[in-house]
């Protein structure tokens, strides 16, 4: 048995609901339970998507300045309690996984640095307030431990 450790957002049932079966045993991360502790019983873990980074975190007080105009949505709890599953995972060399917002606070992490607003610049942007999800396409490399993971999944091949 596996077990995925993702991180708490407005959509955790849609993760959960694709990574858990009987192989993988899913853990909710999350900074109301505050619960980084459980990073130590996790083989992975996945930094799901949802709000912004806040600007502070990698270098851009301007942008907090500008946040209605860039339209950023922050929870500034969240940041940090993922920031810490990071350093915990990373220390404890546990693979990682980072979803759309994910991908930005492990990007944050390792001292990255983020455009906010992205409009006019991509085809499409998504967000809670428009009532669905967005896919993104993903390539997984055969022999991987997500390819085991998702392969165990009925109807999912890569």
């Amino acid at each position: 048995m596996i077990t995925i450790g993702i991180t708490d957002c407005s959509r955790w049932k849609n993760y959960h609901d694709w990574f858990a079966s009987e192989n993988v045993k899913v853990l909710k991360l999350s900074p109301k339970e505050n619960n980084t502790k459980d990073v130590d019983a996790c083989d992975g873990i996945v930094l799901s998507g949802g709000e912004d980074v806040h600007p502070k975190y990698y270098g851009k007080p301007s942008y907090w300045k500008n946040r209605k105009e860039l339209k950023l949505e922050v929870n500034e709890a969240r940041d940090k309690f993922e920031l810490n599953v990071i350093d915990k995972a990373i220390k404890s060399r546990k693979p990682i996984l980072g979803i759309c917002r994910g991908l930005q606070i492990a990007n944050v992490y390792f001292k990255g640095t983020l455009i906010p607003d992205l409009q006019g610049k991509v085809k499409t942007r998504h967000s809670k307030n428009e009532g669905y999800d967005q896919t993104h396409e993903v390539n997984v490399e055969n022999d991987s431990c997500l390819s085991a993971i998702i392969n165990d999944k009925e109807g999912i091949t890569n």
